[in-house]
């Protein structure tokens, strides 16, 4: 798990367990179970993070290529529409 140091200081944990006056047998345990929700929970957050990154890029990319395409389709349209008028005879016919 990547960052999570500083996370749960060990010391203050079982400094606080004394002061709930826990059993000594119990507290490498409680901590074991301490540490690894905190580390699944901060993992949790990366994740969403980065997947929010990844849509929002992706989502950047689908514009992007979506405005290159009308882009062109607008051009190829206006170019071939204005210079170039459709007369009779030289089109397609719908029969």
């Amino acid at each position: 798990m990547v960052g999570n140091r500083g996370s749960v200081v060990e010391s203050d944990f079982y400094a606080k367990l004394k002061k709930l006056d826990v059993q000594e047998g119990k507290k490498d345990k409680l901590f074991a179970n301490h540490v690894t929700q905190v580390c699944g929970a901060h993992n949790q957050v990366i994740v969403s993070f980065l997947q929010q990154v990844q849509e929002i890029r992706r989502k950047r990319k689908i514009a992007e290529v979506s405005r290159i395409y009308l882009g062109f389709g607008f051009w190829f349209v206006r170019r071939h529409t204005a210079s170039t008028p459709i007369t009779a005879g030289t089109h397609a016919s719908g029969a």
